[in-house]
């Protein structure tokens, strides 16, 4: 799936990708019905929860090594995107990432054009149902595993924690998207509208229910299935399957949207043992979710 910052990447000339990104925030007119989203206040801010996966400094305090998972989600409006959740050492793990951000874009510039390079990503680590610490997360390996291998998420449990206070400085510390229109990144955003290139609201919009209604972190370890289908709506599984450990089911959606990695919704795989949810994990939506699945874990069956 290609986004538009990874289209504008093929373009030459484009170096000043934020500044085409800020140009999609200012530059389209107001009463078309299929505009691109002008203001955050209407994503992240908006009555709608779990909009995106940004924090910004007053969010901090929130994160008290030892306060409930539940009670932190619930005051940053269900922001962030699930990783995993398992069980080690007899307690429940679940990770969630986030991204730094300065607070003018949580108020004044388009949340959904935000590219990364004014980010930084962090894992928030949850043990017990309780916040221990934020992490910068590990790289990936490429390598397959199986279904009920953890292992890799669970070696953040190890790393060192992050200090959000210096991380966020070093985000502040970056220069400030261009706020000067271009005559050359208009048009090129004009052929880019034109060509379906840029996602509109309507498409965001479906995109924000669809995060909200598979928003995992809602789960928790030792659940049973009627549970987790009434957490989704009582949405029927994308698909169903047998495991030597137990039965999995694969909740989300077949729908895919032109939006940023950290906006998207995600599918959802639910792995059970003797009836009971015993591990979760976030999936990448699109027409070959599956297909990427298997790529990803060598025991899955055939599709």
């Amino acid at each position: 799936m290609k986004t538009l910052t990874n289209i504008l990447k093929m373009i030459p000339g484009h170096c000043m990708l934020s500044g085409l990104l800020f140009i999609c925030a200012i530059g389209c007119a107001a009463d078309t019905p299929d505009q691109p989203v002008q203001a955050v206040d209407r994503i992240a801010l908006s009555e709608s929860l779990s909009s995106c996966n940004l924090l910004v400094e007053k969010d901090f305090k929130h994160f008290q090594a030892g306060r409930p998972k539940r009670e932190i989600l619930e005051d940053v409006q269900w922001r962030g995107d699930f990783i995993i959740s398992t069980e080690h050492d007899e307690e429940a793990v679940a990770i969630i990432s986030y991204g730094l951000c300065r607070e003018s874009l949580l108020t004044t510039e388009v949340v959904e054009n935000t590219p990364h390079e004014i980010e930084e990503s962090l894992w928030a680590i949850f043990v017990a149902d309780r916040f221990v610490k934020f992490i910068l997360p590990p790289k990936g390996d490429g390598k397959q595993q199986e279904v009920n291998d953890f292992s890799w998420y669970l070696q953040s449990l190890k790393f060192e924690p992050v200090e959000l206070a210096a991380m966020q400085k070093e985000v502040m510390s970056r220069p400030e998207t261009p706020s000067q229109t271009d005559p050359g990144l208009t048009a090129a955003f004009l052929i880019l509208k034109g060509a379906g290139a840029v996602p509109h609201q309507a498409n965001y919009e479906k995109n924000r229910e669809l995060r909200n209604q598979f928003n995992a972190a809602r789960l928790e370890i030792g659940m049973n299935m009627a549970e987790v289908e009434s957490i989704f709506g009582q949405e029927k599984p994308l698909k169903s399957g047998e495991l030597e450990s137990g039965p999995f089911r694969i909740y989300g959606s077949n729908e895919s949207f032109n939006t940023i990695y950290p906006l998207h919704f995600s599918n959802i795989l639910v792995l059970y043992q003797q009836g009971k949810v015993s591990g979760v994990y976030s999936l990448n939506p699109g027409a070959d979710w599956y297909q990427q699945l298997q790529h990803r874990f060598s025991d899955l069956p055939e599709k």
